[in-house]
């Protein structure tokens, strides 16, 4: 019998915060982790509240800077007392066998999905969060 490949274990991103007055800037990079050993990953967005950001390579970035202003009109954006902004960004990790995980960097507590071959696609409209269900290629769980 052969061993069916793995998902992606992890995705991190190296910082979850930026500066507002920075123009272009690289908030972050990503890294991900797969008990296949697999050596390269492909990363994507799933869903970008603020819709200013994009991948390039393995970094997390913002081509138009971040404008707290222009934030404050999209509803998926909190912005606190302070002026500070958050939004909800979901990432995915693609390893070479297609295999992929979806993961919400600001929320650690949650257990992130993982996904098989089939049904990497069905997922593009949910918006609000990475959710408690997982499922494992090839076991149905």
């Amino acid at each position: 019998m052969l061993e069916q490949p793995d998902a992606p274990d992890s995705l991190t991103l190296s910082n979850t915060t930026v500066d507002e007055s920075d123009g272009a800037i690289i908030i972050g990079e990503l890294a991900a982790t797969d008990a296949d050993n697999e050596p390269a990953f492909d990363f994507d967005i799933l869903f970008d509240a603020s819709g200013l950001l994009s991948v390039a390579g393995n970094r997390l970035v913002a081509f138009d800077g971040l404008d707290l202003e222009a934030l404050a009109e999209n509803p998926l954006v909190s912005i606190a007392g302070n002026g500070d902004a958050s939004f909800e960004v979901i990432l995915r990790v693609t390893d070479s066998d297609g295999l992929h995980r979806d993961e919400n960097p600001h929320d650690h507590g949650a257990r992130p999905r993982r996904h098989g071959y089939h049904d990497r696609h069905r997922r593009r409209r949910r918006a609000h969060g990475v959710g408690a269900q997982r499922r494992d290629h090839g076991t149905g769980r």
